[in-house]
């Protein structure tokens, strides 16, 4: 299934920043049952939120198969924070709770996240 997904927040900074200082998220997401349409909607609406914090989706991938996952996913975003604390921050944005709480259930059916920087 082709999801024609593509970063919405494709403002990767042009200045060299250190690796290190940067917070990944990588979502592995299959979408309930309105679709692409509905994540493209939660999308749009986090990434508004998210990019006040440097928040920038390095890269969406169709996968092409799985293994080991409890699911099939739709679509798998690697995405980072410039900073360590840029996920905190965003959590903190009282905007955030909606999309967290309505967007997000709304558009994804089952989801694995995980959370990490770049080791040395």
């Amino acid at each position: 299934m082709t999801s024609g997904l593509s970063p919405l927040s494709s403002r990767i900074p042009t200045f060299r920043q250190s690796l290190q200082s940067r917070s990944y998220v990588v979502e592995a997401a299959r979408f309930g049952p309105r679709g692409v349409d509905a994540y493209r909607r939660y999308e749009k609406e986090a990434d508004a939120l998210l990019s006040r914090y440097g928040y920038h989706v390095e890269r969406v991938l169709e996968p092409d198969s799985v293994s080991g996952f409890p699911f099939t996913p739709d679509v798998v975003k690697v995405a980072y924070f410039e900073e360590a604390d840029g996920m905190q921050k965003a959590h903190a944005d009282p905007a955030h709770h909606a999309i967290e709480s309505e967007l997000y259930p709304a558009a994804v059916q089952q989801s694995v996240w995980v959370l990490g920087r770049v080791r040395p």
